[in-house]
């Protein structure tokens, strides 16, 4: 187990992740991260309110830096802490269903299902409870449940409306993800446009995607899941160098090399279309799929 992770685990101090047992067994670092998952899944959550708390907020933020540096467990376990002191916390909430989506993607079977089944739970209640909450608390949910629903062309859309809200306004700088919403919701509908056999509108999207990565990254170039979805938007334009490029700064973010599952999956797809140069990528399948879609309940 790293020394760095049980110092950060044991600084947090929080009961909920039963951290005395693990420390004492001298868990592997897979057993221990499966414990906060475990602790995480088995946490019972009350209806959220409106209330709005800078020391939750906080929690969060330190949470959404794990996130940038692609330690999900460590951002799952700060979270968790946050909730042990705001369980109705709606923003804390919203991120745990968020991080237990994209924490499963890396999770092998039984427990990836059961994760994927939480965060679901987790999104159908919240989705009937946003409307209470502030329009940015609104704005960041909705961004995460259209990802996680494959409605990436709302998601696309939705971003629109967040840099309309703020644009001339004092939070401008708000706008930031409203074209990160825009990125991410374009470079999806895209991929799905291409898989669909509709290749001149997922061009079409590609390139809308391209125009709000431009945007996103006058404002913040240090988040490596921002140069995934530019990459892919490279890559079914045909630019697979400049999509190898955006891949390779992505990876040098979270120090991490171009077998993490993101990045796979992004040569993965671009090499099997038909519109790349094909000695440019040598890869294999891996089998992983981050864009993990949820059935709503109506």
């Amino acid at each position: 187990m790293k020394k760095s992770f049980i110092t950060f685990i044991t600084a947090l101090s929080v009961p909920v992740l039963v951290l005395q047992g693990a420390l004492t067994s001298m868990l592997s670092e897979h057993e221990y991260k499966d414990a906060i998952i475990e602790s995480a899944l088995s946490t019972q959550l009350p209806t959220t309110d409106s209330a709005i708390s800078a020391e939750a907020d906080n929690f969060d933020e330190q949470a959404l830096q794990k996130v940038h540096e692609g330690h999900y467990e460590e951002a799952i376990s700060i979270t968790l802490a946050g909730l042990k002191k705001f369980p109705r916390d709606f923003t804390l909430q919203a991120r745990l269903a968020s991080l237990l989506g994209d924490c499963s993607e890396i999770t092998p079977a039984p427990l990836k299902d059961r994760m994927v089944t939480r965060a679901k739970q987790l999104f159908d209640r919240l989705a009937q409870e946003v409307a209470e909450q502030p329009k940015a608390t609104m704005y960041s949910f909705k961004n995460e449940y259209f990802f996680r629903f494959g409605m990436y062309r709302e998601q696309y859309e939705l971003g629109l409306s967040r840099v309309a809200d703020y644009w001339g306004t004092d939070e401008w700088k708000r706008c930031k993800w409203g074209y990160y919403s825009q990125g991410v919701g374009a470079s999806r509908y895209a991929k799905k446009l291409l898989e669909d056999g509709n290749a001149s509108l997922a061009t079409e999207y590609a390139q809308k995607a391209l125009v709000s990565w431009a945007q996103y990254f006058t404002y913040s170039n240090d988040y490596y899941n921002a140069y995934v979805h530019y990459a892919l938007a490279l890559g079914i334009l045909g630019y697979t160098e400049e999509m190898m490029r955006a891949l390779h700064q992505s990876a040098s973010l979270i120090k991490e090399n171009l077998d993490y599952f993101e990045f796979k999956e992004v040569i993965d797809f671009i090499a099997g279309i038909k519109i790349y140069r094909p000695r440019t990528l040598k890869t294999t399948n891996p089998g992983y799929s981050h864009s993990q879609v949820y059935e709503r309940e109506v």
